[in-house]
């Protein structure tokens, strides 16, 4: 959709390029060809990455999950943001809170390389791996030429150079990233006839290749070098010495049958059959992705510059139109619009966008797809019943997936599995195949909870789930399943996961205290102070029993420790990786039978699982973590929201979709922050 003028305009200063701007030239050679713009950096784009909105406003930046994801739908293939990006620094419990989303000059230059591998990567061809013109070509050997000039390497010519001489002779780099495997074919046309007497040398990964096929094709007039060449899929280099006069283009093709690209079909809804047909094409494909990715209308003048990168590009370097719609893909990915989210820093309401931004970044941690932008635009978002109605569509959607992963994720500290290590002679199966099916067990779980299939209560009791090889051997199944029988190996819901039980213990032996804290701290939101001090912690090689009645021998530990040591001990039949065990290591019965701090009698998992599902304090902090994780910043735990969320989340029937239904038309979701303080 394109906007009137009168839209938020784009400022005056321009973030990205503030920070990533070109740096000072180096001095002119002699008869050096012209300088040419860093090829990284889309050119054209200082309009269009220009910065905030009109004063006054408030700016949430995207998470690294949240950039990578919202990329990967913009685009269609998947953008590995944690591969570019550091970690957010997580305040609260999570990563999206206001606190911690800083920008840096090395953020932004990370981003970028981000961004131009994937879209890249969205644009190539299913039939040709990579392919680059003369023009392309030519960028590259001037650059390879100028920094061998500035190296002082002996005997290199400073004149007389044309790009037809330097593409001949001048050995430079060829990036390729491939999607698939097998044999590739390099292939070099010349617009000259070449003699097979001087073949050129190519290198793959620093490998040399010797096999070059040379032949004339009579009918175009041109001599074809080919190279046959075996490459798994991911990225590579080419490096070619002497390709000899006249080269038109180079280009890789994949292995026979590879199929067409979907993403770079979906992207490029036209072609433009001429030169003089690009700038409309170029806007057909600009508009809705910009507007989509900025979350908002965008402007005729914006969609008008976004088409002069394209146009820019093309003039610069020759490259062919879905290159240089490239660099204004780019453009807006780089831009702040897409890198923040802004709201008015007025009072009352916010607006329908707002308020579908708040709504995608909360449910999906990416941005709003088509309907959800319509019905922002169009007002009706702001109808309490088409809000309830899309909540439920969101959660209900493949997308939420990033909710899952994100909320899920970090509520369950996911994150630390990661960091477990065990000894595989006492845990042969522990490794990183158990440590993904693990997580994905705890997701899995967490998605039904989100899409409405299990309650709050049967979060923790559910006796069926998905489990993975080769957890499914550390459970004593049969295989491998979708719906797993659980309870046929003692395991249900939540605590019964080995991604827990493997975080909450310790290398060797499971930690009563741990596996107790976790419960206590992220489950029902009850504080637990640190140890005192002098207290000593327990030795590598003790026994946890020996340390378990030293605690209950000091008053200062049973304070904290007679409330998380009994729930820990329900959990005692498992070990450091969630296996079932019924003997200690020096073969004593294992004793999972304990009483709360309230004289409860507690029982194994089951018993546990079960008094849980009943405690009031469950459905009110998990209420806190959905308003922390929806809104970047903590309520009060008696804040109505708070309140309102936690009772959608008790009862029989009460479900996630219903508490998020409840969170979103609540006025502290609805409305600035200036008013609800």
């Amino acid at each position: 959709m394109i906007a009137s003028s009168s839209s938020r305009p784009l400022g005056a200063a321009s973030l990205v390029l503030l920070l990533l701007g070109p740096g000072c030239a180096s001095e002119p050679q002699p008869d050096a060809p012209p300088e040419l713009p860093q090829a990284e950096a889309p050119r054209g784009a200082e309009g269009l990455t220009d910065g905030a909105p009109e004063a006054p406003f408030r700016a949430h930046r995207l998470t690294r999950a949240q950039l990578g994801r919202a990329a990967g739908h913009l685009l269609g293939v998947p953008v590995d943001a944690a591969r570019w990006l550091p970690p957010d620094v997580a305040s609260l419990g999570f990563d999206n809170t206001e606190g911690g989303l800083y920008v840096s000059p090395s953020f932004l230059q990370s981003w970028r390389a981000a961004v131009r591998e994937a879209v890249e990567l969205a644009l190539h061809r299913g039939d040709v791996a990579a392919s680059w013109s003369f023009q392309e070509l030519a960028v590259r050997a001037r650059l390879t030429w100028l920094d061998d000039l500035q190296a002082g390497i002996d005997g290199l010519p400073t004149s007389g150079w044309t790009d037809e001489r330097l593409v001949a002779v001048v050995p430079f780099d060829l990036p390729l990233r491939t999607t698939v495997s097998g044999l590739h074919t390099l292939r070099v046309v010349h617009r000259a006839q070449l003699s097979a007497d001087e073949l050129p040398q190519w290198e793959v990964d620093l490998q040399d290749v010797l096999a070059v096929d040379r032949r004339w094709d009579a009918g175009t007039f041109r001599t074809i070098d080919e190279v046959q060449v075996e490459l798994d899929a991911g990225t590579h280099v080419f490096q070619g010495v002497n390709l000899g006069a006249g080269v038109v283009s180079v280009e890789v093709l994949p292995p026979p049958g590879t199929p067409p690209n979907p993403a770079r079909a979906a992207l490029l809804s036209c072609t433009p059959a001429t030169r003089a047909d690009w700038e409309a094409c170029a806007a057909e494909i600009l508009e809705p992705f910009a507007h989509r990715a900025w979350r908002r209308p965008v402007t005729a003048e914006e969609v008008d510059g976004l088409v002069g990168v394209v146009a820019q590009v093309a003039a610069d370097t020759g490259a062919p139109f879905d290159a240089a719609l490239g660099q204004a893909l780019q453009a807006v990915l780089l831009s702040p619009h897409f890198l923040f989210r802004f709201e008015d820093e007025g009072i009352g309401p916010v607006s329908a966008l707002e308020l579908a931004s708040r709504l995608s970044f909360a449910l999906w941690a990416s941005v709003p797809d088509a309907e959800l932008l319509d019905l922002a635009e169009s007002g009706a978002l702001l109808d309490a019943g088409v809000l309830d109605a899309q909540v439920r569509r969101m959660l209900a959607s493949p997308h939420a997936e990033g909710f899952v992963e994100d909320f899920g994720g970090q509520w369950l500290g996911l994150h630390s599995l990661d960091l477990e290590q065990r000894d595989v002679a006492r845990f042969p199966l522990f490794g990183e195949p158990l440590r993904a099916a693990m997580r994905a067990e705890s997701l899995a779980l967490f998605g039904r909870f989100a899409r409405g299939e299990l309650t709050l209560p049967e979060l923790l009791t559910t006796p069926t789930g998905t489990v993975q090889a080769p957890l499914d051997a550390l459970y004593g199944l049969p295989g491998p399943s979708t719906s797993a029988d659980l309870g046929s190996v003692g395991r249900r819901g939540l605590l019964g996961t080995a991604a827990f039980l493997t975080m909450t213990s310790a290398e060797v032996h499971p930690s009563v205290v741990h596996r107790g804290l976790f419960v206590l701290t992220t489950l029902l939101c009850e504080g637990v102070e640190g140890p005192p001090p002098g207290v000593a912690r327990l030795m590598p090689g003790q026994d946890p029993r020996e340390a378990a009645v030293s605690r209950a021998n000091n008053p200062a530990c049973t304070r904290c420790h007679d409330r998380m040591d009994p729930i820990g001990q329900a959990l005692e039949g498992f070990d450091a990786v969630g296996a079932r065990r019924s003997t200690y290591a020096d073969g004593a019965p294992v004793s999972a039978e304990g009483a709360l701090d309230d004289g409860t009698p507690v029982s194994g998992l089951d018993g546990l699982a079960t008094l849980l599902a009943d405690d009031p304090r469950l459905p009110v902090c998990l209420a806190r973590h959905l308003t922390t994780w929806s809104l970047g910043r903590a309520l009060h735990p008696d804040h109505p929201a708070v309140l309102a969320v936690a009772e959608a989340l008790t009862g029989p029937d009460a479900s996630l979709p219903d508490a998020m239904a409840v969170l979103t038309q609540a006025e502290v979701f609805r409305r600035h922050l200036e008013v609800i303080r």
